[in-house]
């Protein structure tokens, strides 16, 4: 379809004074849902930047229209530079799993390296997807949740007035493989219930390497909505649990 490659000229318009939010990852499972928050609950300017530039959905929703889709390498600041002019906010969803290399680059090396050009670039909010609090050993995906960890404190180091760290656990919702739709949330809903009562909160924070495992999931609505409101500097700056993003969801 051609709405899913969108040129600065064609299909997608500056309307002036909306909030503009660039979106690192935004034709992704999580991205696309902050994309369609940010368009349909805030009326903002949307630019997602990823490898492809192609939106990742074969529906192709009507609030896509209002997303420039573009190309870009989060790790070469040349190829989105222009992008962040003008920009309130960024969110970064970029984040893999792999060999532990892999996932300290991804997950750490280029969310940071986003974070500098943002800053570089004069924009006032910064949202990073990261991932639960674990106490897991070392060794289990340790390379993950360092380049997390890493990423985190660059945010909240650079923009102490518009850095948000979302900390979600397992995300929810309906996600794309091709034209194909999994829809998790036939496991995610009723295992958040079931984490939200005891023993299973009390079994997360006393029994070692429970934290993670057993946090609650959260819908990918409950995350994108606090990653929009983030971008838009409607959060205080700092981190933000699943319970936290509830709570502010509750509240919208």
């Amino acid at each position: 379809m051609r709405v899913a490659r969108l040129s600065l000229t064609k299909g997608f318009s500056s309307v002036q004074n909306r909030p503009k939010i660039v979106v690192f990852g935004g034709n992704g499972y999580i991205g696309q849902h902050v994309c369609e928050a940010s368009v349909e609950k805030f009326e903002c300017e949307v630019v997602s930047i990823s490898r492809t530039g192609c939106l990742n959905n074969p529906s192709v929703p009507r609030w896509s229209s209002n997303v420039l889709w573009t190309k870009g390498d989060i790790f070469d600041g040349s190829t989105y530079r222009k992008h962040l002019e003008g920009a309130t906010g960024v969110v970064c969803c970029v984040g893999a799993f792999g060999s532990d290399v892999f996932m300290e680059k991804m997950n750490g090396d280029g969310p940071i390296n986003a974070v500098r050009e943002a800053k570089d670039a004069g924009v006032k909010n910064f949202v990073f997807i990261s991932t639960v609090d674990s106490n897991l050993p070392d060794f289990v995906l340790k390379g993950y949740f360092n380049g997390k960890r890493r990423a985190e404190k660059e945010v909240l180091h650079n923009f102490p007035e518009g850095g948000v760290v979302l900390r979600p656990s397992f995300v929810y919702g309906t996600r794309y493989q091709g034209s194909v739709g999994i829809p998790l949330w036939l496991l995610g809903q009723p295992m958040e219930k079931l984490f939200s009562m005891q023993p299973f909160s009390m079994l997360a924070n006393n029994v070692p390497g429970m934290k993670a495992i057993l946090a609650p999931p959260i819908s990918v609505s409950i995350v994108a909505l606090n990653a929009s409101k983030g971008a838009i500097g409607k959060l205080s700056p700092g981190i933000y649990s699943a319970t936290d993003m509830n709570l502010n969801a509750n509240m919208y």
